[in-house]
């Protein structure tokens, strides 16, 4: 017989007692990273928070280009960088929404939330910026996410919708949001 049959069956159970499967998939969370790059408009180079794609792909999600609430810009790009790295390993991220709103003492912010009609987000695990009282927390996210710069971005209600009756908020479906970004940089290439 030969040595190969003779010990095939053993070094099979041996594989699958190790947690091998044939069709193993990659199961890492994608890597959340703050890294220089350009700015769309002004090709001016900032901080980034870049989330890797499902390809593996880096994609540029927000641009920290100035001081808010008296963080620096690369400063804050980190500690955002680290708050979205724990979403995405308790798995918490795929069903994320950025919005703007108010905090509890109403001050205007931009915060993650799970669902559009979460009201409350002014927990560190949630909170991006806390804007001073009187600015345009919607014009301020814009102004993160290049949204006026990109403008090969298919801005629909896909991803960029308002929610509310009272005080309508912005909100932004975060994956759906960073598949357009792929999509768009993808045709230009």
């Amino acid at each position: 017989m030969n040595v190969f049959w003779r010990y095939f069956p053993l070094a099979f159970v041996v594989m699958l007692s190790n947690g091998f499967t044939p069709q193993q998939g990659r199961t890492e969370s994608p890597k959340i990273i703050c890294q220089i790059e350009s700015y769309p408009s002004t090709k001016q180079k900032v901080p980034t928070t870049m989330i890797q794609n499902g390809t593996g792909n880096l994609v540029p999600f927000i641009y920290w280009v100035e001081e808010v609430a008296g963080e620096k810009p690369l400063e804050r790009c980190q500690e955002v960088s680290e708050i979205i790295q724990a979403r995405y390993d308790d798995k918490t991220w795929s069903r994320s929404f950025l919005r703007t709103g108010k905090s509890r003492d109403n001050y205007p912010i931009i915060c993650f939330v799970k669902e559009p009609k979460d009201k409350a987000c002014d927990t560190e695990r949630e909170l991006i910026v806390k804007l001073k009282r009187g600015e345009n927390a919607e014009r301020v996210l814009d102004k993160m996410l290049a949204l006026r710069y990109r403008t090969d971005l298919k801005l629909t209600g896909e991803f960029r919708f308002y929610y509310g009756e009272t005080h309508r908020e912005v909100y932004i479906h975060v994956k759906k949001f960073i598949e357009e970004v792929e999509r768009s940089r993808t045709e230009r290439q």
